[in-house]
């Protein structure tokens, strides 16, 4: 838990400590650290969920068993995650949008 907290943790205090001291005017990086910055305020949205696979045992397991079971077979048809909500009589194959009700 504590290694999971701290790599989701140490790019948001690098990022915001550097912007807002450059901010203030406390000092200026070069160009290179701004990159680099920036680079950690993606990864802040974007390795957050890799951290959690990582770092947490029961989530992994979850996720693994969820993605076990859309790929395991019922008899000949595979088992769906998501039902379809339209009717298939009322969605024309040309537009693949409902059709005007008649």
């Amino acid at each position: 838990m504590l290694y999971q907290s701290m790599c989701i943790c140490w790019e948001i205090f690098f990022v915001a400590t550097v912007y807002v001291a450059n901010a203030i005017g406390i000092f200026h990086p070069p160009n290179w650290f701004v990159v680099f910055e920036q680079l950690c305020w993606v990864l802040t949205h974007a390795d957050t969920p890799i951290v959690y696979m990582l770092f947490n045992v029961t989530l992994r397991k979850a996720v693994m068993s969820y993605i076990k079971d859309f790929f395991v077979e019922v008899g000949k048809k595979p088992v769906r995650m998501v039902t379809m909500i339209y009717n298939p009589t009322r969605v024309t194959p040309e537009v693949g949008v409902l059709s005007c009700p008649t």
